[in-house]
């Protein structure tokens, strides 16, 4: 018998299950303002050690069911095949990462019932200070891992989601750092000044996140740019990817589905 979803948190530092207490409240309190300031927040030894080694061992068993998008784009990237103005928003970065969707997690996967569960789900809409947050109605997309093997990197980039949640599954033996810095997305010319200084490593103010395997992040990456610097060394990078938005029904739109998961038409998506 698997393990009770409760059971994967270390909710001795996480009470997530007691959401009145003054110590959940203080901690939500905490990511709202680490959140508003920087963008990201972080909880370290989220998952317990045997909850963490379940999930790795099912990572690297799924690894090679990976689908490999090796991509270039640009900062934003629902602007792509505009002519814009300032050499920033004309800049090309790559993106070479392997995604293994939903439908290839197994069913009694703790990840996918730590997924599943409401609990966590309610948890995390508390963090972030909204009253209810929905899982994704993605058949692919809802729950992914992401390996980034020796040679891929995640370039410089915006999300289009208002944020993201991840849960660190295995550290890379080099490279992989998680890069981010606020700021705003406007058409101004300043904006766009600082946006060049980050991406040509001239901005002190980048924050280099700590990617400890079984800590859980929370992420604005609508408002913040950021990347993965490239992998070295055999050991590769695996992160859990839970979706989550504020409004139902949100699923990924055929253009991502194609490049990320390799899904071609609605049909094959329909076949699963």
């Amino acid at each position: 018998m698997g393990m009770h979803p409760a059971d994967l948190i270390c909710t001795e530092r996480y009470p997530l299950l007691e959401p009145h207490q003054p110590g959940w409240r203080r901690l939500c309190a905490q990511a709202q303002a680490e959140l508003a300031a920087q963008s990201v927040f972080v909880l370290p030894h989220f998952l317990r050690p045997e909850a963490l080694h379940q999930m790795q061992r099912e990572a690297q068993c799924l690894a090679p069911l990976a689908h490999h998008m090796d991509v270039v784009t640009s900062l934003y990237p629902e602007h792509q095949g505009q002519e814009p103005q300032h050499p920033v928003r004309r800049a090309r970065f790559r993106t070479s990462v392997r995604a293994v969707g939903y439908p290839y997690i197994p069913l009694d996967s703790p990840l996918r019932a730590l997924y599943e569960w409401d609990p966590l789900m309610e948890g995390i809409a508390s963090l972030l200070g909204y009253p209810r947050i929905y899982r994704y109605d993605d058949a692919y997309g809802a729950l992914n891992i992401a390996v980034m093997e020796a040679g891929d990197e995640f370039g410089w980039h915006f999300d289009q989601a208002d944020f993201v949640v991840t849960l660190v599954l295995q550290e890379p033996t080099s490279g992989g750092v998680f890069e981010c810095r606020t700021v705003r997305r406007t058409a101004n010319a300043a904006d766009d000044d600082i946006l060049q200084e980050i991406i040509t490593e001239r901005c002190p103010e980048t924050t280099a996140v700590p990617m400890q395997a079984g800590s859980f992040l929370l992420f604005r990456g609508r408002q913040a740019l950021h990347r993965v610097t490239p992998i070295a060394g055999p050991v590769p990078r695996m992160v859990a990817l839970l979706a989550y938005d504020t409004q139902p029904g949100v699923v990924s739109s055929p253009a991502l589905l194609q490049v990320r998961y390799g899904i071609e038409s609605p049909a094959a998506l329909a076949q699963g």
